[in-house]
């Protein structure tokens, strides 16, 4: 079955009830794998803690020293994903993946992924540099990056089964 055939037959939810599921999913947990590639060093799968915006955009802090991040240097299409088991609903679980682009955090987003950050981890913890900080982190060799989605799929084992669902996004 094509792609287009499937998004036709999502039971009973609309795309925006499916973007809403997906965004809650990023939201119940702050950390994620990222997967990287760099021939012929090959694939890379690095945890990482993350914020995102309403456009599925993720956005994360990493050292410049690290695998990923060099393999990002060399090839910016990397793939996301998170996952949230829901233990009272006997193993079924809910699952973002996404592919896209690597890119440094443009000083006009700064705000925005800092607001998100603060919304979801007032009291938890700060794994993200405060706004007025933010440039610091620069000189600590970490780079502030953002991975902006060219796919989203989105998993319920509750509601597809074993299916995943593309999630509509804006590029």
């Amino acid at each position: 079955m094509d792609e287009e055939s499937q998004i036709r037959e999502w039971p009973k939810l609309s795309f925006s009830e499916n973007q809403k599921l997906a965004l809650a999913c990023l939201d119940s947990t702050v950390v994620g794998t990222i997967a990287t590639h760099n021939s012929p060093r090959g694939p890379w799968a690095a945890t990482v803690f993350f914020t995102f915006d309403e456009n599925f955009g993720i956005f994360f802090v990493s050292q410049r020293n690290t695998r990923h991040m060099q393999d990002i240097l060399v090839d910016n299409n990397v793939a996301f994903s998170a996952f949230t088991p829901i233990s009272k609903s006997k193993g079924s679980h809910i699952q973002v993946q996404i592919n896209g682009l690597a890119v440094p955090v443009q000083e006009s987003e700064v705000e925005k992924a800092y607001t998100a950050r603060e919304r979801r981890l007032t009291g938890a913890g700060t794994w993200l540099p405060g706004i007025e900080d933010i440039f610091k982190v620069y000189q600590t060799g970490a780079v502030f990056m953002v991975i902006r989605p060219q796919e989203v799929w989105y998993v319920n084992s509750a509601l597809f089964g074993g299916d995943r669902k593309l999630i509509p996004v804006k590029f």
